[in-house]
């Protein structure tokens, strides 16, 4: 047992906390697993991944430097000092909630992703729990680190740190209300199997694929993008952006999905997709996520690039759509023209983004643009003034013209955003609730195919204060109506209709699971079923019905050419025993003289005599 804790801690005994309070953490070691470098890749040789927890620094019987074990313990980070009370140590903590998180946690990781089992070991990766003590305003609910890998590249040992600050309060379950710290748990976990490296290779070798085919970047409005384009990475764009290739001013790449990656390749960066075209993939720097109030969701981005690894295999029914750009929530269902590299203020729809117009913040719950691009949450903005460029070289004054070509006095805040005036979460509406432009209220709402759709307000008035739901109609979409306000006399506000096709479609999509293998080659395949194409069921009864009154028809049909040939077979043959009969009555019917005779004969009696 003390062997094993050993190796377990090892990569982890030069891990420290620097002076600006970051943790930095040794490189991960290679440890190979296999006897021969070529594995097996039936689908039946893949398992659901079996993931050891490793609690030994939580127990105290291994030590963290920087978490609380007894009364009294001091924590330095460089001049900032935690003394440890006793409420505050470990071995007094309630870890109750954070151990039903953590379970569940692993559950779902284990049911999410297959891979090639480690051999000769009852686990496929170990994950070892730490959970530390920051300074005020320094900690982060989770940090991970990636420990080991073996010689496919597949990692077998991590880190998660947890804040002791930011444990739940009550268990966190994923896609829940409560998904916040589980959630944050994820994204550490994620982080840790390496998926942005562009270290890939075929699922059965541990050779590479070529640079060339992972990796692509290119110039355009004078900013870098750089994609990667592995197989599953491409198959995605090819769907979201409907183009095959990519035009920049200097070169062309495949589609493929975009990262703040540098291209340097290394086996230990900690990467992200760019948050200005993935957001809410929970594979995004800044998640903007508040307790209790989460938009962040595991989608098809995310898989792309686990399975472009070669070392996992998703199973996608858990997964959600990527909403934000997808060409499903379009009308009918085309992609968004330069979605992928047209600036943000030219191609993006209105509701993408929240430019202030009083000043770097804007709190108006009444704005239009409060209501989010799902039409399932509200949110505000946080901008900063514009940087003045002049002969300035910096990455944004280079690319200004991605970047803000409409010259806005305020921009956002995150680079990974792209500046980027994104909503900041403030509220969200439960499955079959939404909210419209200009009411930030959740309502039930039906949606009429992709005719309109009419919300459940039946405490609103119209602008002569008569009750009424608000619906939206293809004929009506993007004007603006006068409601009156519940409760009030003489308060009234305008709201916004929206298209309802592009409506229906968008909050649909955000409300489900996958249905279909979002990675099928196909590129026809889809999400939404169309409202207006008969079901199977129904095509099946529509055939049904149809092959039934055929077959009814030839039943009557032949039913009355068979009465038909019976009754002409039984008057020909009904003539003809009638002249049988007449003949035979003929035959039968004596004459007069015939008749006198036999009376004669009758009444001479016998004669004996002879002549």
């Amino acid at each position: 047992m003390f062997l094993s804790l050993f190796f377990s801690s090892k990569s982890q005994e030069e891990a420290f906390f620097n002076e600006k309070c970051q943790w930095i953490f040794p490189e991960p070691e290679m440890v190979p697993e296999y006897t021969n470098i070529h594995r097996q890749t039936l689908d039946d040789e893949w398992k659901n991944i079996r993931i050891k927890l490793n609690m030994s620094y939580v127990t105290g019987e291994l030590r963290e430097q920087y978490s609380c074990y007894d009364e009294g313990q001091i924590i330095d980070y460089y001049g900032h000092e935690i003394k440890c009370d006793k409420k505050s140590t470990l071995p007094n903590t309630d870890l109750t909630n954070f151990t039903k998180t953590l379970n569940h946690f692993k559950e779902f990781q284990e049911s999410f992703l297959k891979v090639l089992p480690s051999p000769n070991k009852d686990y496929d990766m170990e994950l070892i729990i730490k959970i530390v003590r920051y300074p005020p305003r320094f900690g982060l609910p989770v940090k991970s680190s990636r420990d080991k890998y073996n010689e496919y590249l597949r990692t077998t040992q991590a880190t998660l740190i947890i804040d002791y600050d930011s444990l739940p309060t009550e268990p966190s379950i994923w896609d829940t209300d409560s998904s916040y710290f589980v959630g944050e748990m994820m994204h550490g976990f994620f982080n840790t199997l390496n998926i942005i490296s562009g270290r890939y290779h075929p699922k059965n070798s541990t050779e590479l694929y070529p640079v060339n085919e992972t990796y692509c970047s290119l110039t355009k409005y004078g900013r870098q993008y750089n994609f990667l384009i592995g197989p599953y990475s491409h198959l995605f764009a090819q769907k979201h952006y409907g183009v095959n290739i990519f035009e920049g001013d200097n070169k062309t790449c495949p589609p493929g999905i975009e990262i703040e990656y540098d291209g340097s390749r290394s086996l230990y960066s900690n990467n992200y997709v760019m948050g200005r075209l993935f957001y809410t993939d929970i594979a995004i720097e800044n998640n903007l996520r508040v307790d209790h109030n989460s938009m962040v969701r595991i989608t098809d981005v995310t898989i792309a690039l686990l399975q472009d690894t070669g070392n996992y295999i998703c199973n996608w029914s858990m997964a959600r759509p990527i909403v934000w750009g997808n060409p499903e929530t379009q009308i009918d269902g085309k992609p968004i023209k330069d979605f992928a590299l047209g600036p943000p203020q030219i191609v993006f729809p209105k509701q993408y983004y929240y430019y202030p117009t009083r000043g770097n913040m804007e709190w108006d719950k009444e704005s239009p643009d409060y209501v989010g691009f799902d039409f399932k949450h509200g949110g505000y903005t946080i901008c900063d003034k514009a940087p003045i460029c002049g002969s300035s070289k910096t990455a944004y004054c280079k690319g200004i013209d991605f970047y803000n070509p409409l010259n806005k006095f305020y921009v956002g805040f995150y680079s990974d955003h792209d500046y980027l005036p994104i909503k900041y979460l403030s509220m969200m509406c439960k499955d079959g609730e939404t909210m419209i432009p200009g009411d930030s209220v959740c309502h039930q709402y039906i949606c009429n195919k992709y005719d309109n759709f009419t919300l459940i307000t039946p405490d609103y008035g119209d602008i002569d204060a008569n009750f009424t739901n608000i619906t939206c109609t293809k004929e009506n979409a993007n004007l603006n109506f006068t409601i009156k306000l519940p409760g009030y006399f003489d308060l009234f506000k305008n709201i916004t209709c929206i298209d309802p096709e592009l409506f229906c479609r968008t909050v649909k999509l955000q409300e489900m699971h996958f249905v279909r293998d979002p990675f099928d080659p196909d590129l026809s395949v889809t999400q939404l079923n169309d409202p207006y194409a008969e079901s199977q069921s129904a095509r099946l009864t529509r055939v049904i019905s149809q092959y039934t009154v055929v077959g009814i028809t030839v039943i009557v049909v032949i039913v009355i050419i068979v009465f038909i040939v019976i009754f002409k077979y039984r008057s020909s043959h009904g003539d003809q025993e009638e002249f049988d009969n007449v003949e035979t009555a003929d035959h039968g019917r004596k004459s007069k003289q015939e008749e006198i005779e036999e009376d004669q004969d009758a009444n001479s009696g016998d004669n004996y005599l002879s002549d």
